[in-house]
């Protein structure tokens, strides 16, 4: 995760909001805090076409993430996951039989995060 360090120092009543942070440690008038960046989709492109059964490699980054989940479904709601693999790689090979796939990652901790949906085909 990266870290945002601030520190606030109050002379007067200060009013603020903290809508959502992975985490906070607070130490006296020093607050640090950690903002998530979401994974993102390196390859195969979407609506890629495999030809044949083979080993397709997935590559994405971790973003902030330590670990990631790596989803495959023939639902794009990935409502019946056919692979959900934590990994904290950022590639992972994975045999697909004749279909239509979608797949995304997703941060594990923190914020959980989701990368763009892609799509790839195995005729």
């Amino acid at each position: 995760m990266r870290k945002i360090s601030i520190i606030i120092r109050i002379s007067y009543a200060v009013l603020f909001t903290v809508i959502y942070f992975s985490g906070a440690a607070i130490a006296g008038n020093e607050y640090t805090l950690y903002a998530d960046k979401a994974p993102s989709l390196i390859s195969p492109p979407d609506n890629y076409v495999f030809k044949g059964r083979e080993l397709i490699t997935f590559v994405f980054s971790l973003g902030s993430y330590d670990k990631v989940r790596l989803m495959i479904d023939d639902n794009i709601n990935f409502s019946s996951t056919i692979v959900d693999l934590e990994t904290d790689q950022t590639s992972e090979q994975v045999e697909l039989p004749t279909g239509i796939y979608y797949w995304k990652v997703k941060g594990i901790g923190g914020l959980e995060l989701e990368s763009s949906i892609r799509i790839v085909i195995v005729l």
